[in-house]
């Protein structure tokens, strides 16, 4: 089994969480710390997800359902994010790339790990 750090879903998802953080950074102090958090913890949750997913492979599909549901929650708050031009056009953009790059790799996993059960 491979290092949680050496997959390529959990690279994707760890540059996505750091261009969360960059552009939380640049925020306005009304949503920073409400709407700004929230990303932050939703993108490291889902880290952990990876993590956990990558370890048990009894859990991984429940795991990797899980992980889709914050994603999904991730998604939502990126979108509002946009929609109060908190992240400019350009940057929704590399979300959008981000996020169906990941979504695809997840659910592949998941196919995968349901095949294995």
């Amino acid at each position: 089994m491979a290092l949680s750090s050496e997959l390529k879903v959990y690279k994707d998802t760890y540059q996505m969480a750091l261009f969360i953080m960059e552009c939380v950074d640049n925020f306005p102090k009304a949503y920073k710390h409400n709407l700004g958090n929230r990303l932050i913890d939703k993108v490291l949750s889902c880290l952990d997800y990876i993590t956990r997913a990558n370890q048990d492979i009894e859990k991984r599909a429940l795991l990797l359902g899980d992980f889709q549901v914050e994603f999904e929650a991730l998604k939502t708050l990126l979108n509002l994010a946009k929609d109060k031009k908190l992240i400019n056009i350009k940057r929704a953009g590399r979300f959008g790339a981000f996020s169906s790059n990941i979504g695809r790799q997840i659910v592949g996993w998941k196919k995968s790990a349901l095949r294995e059960l």
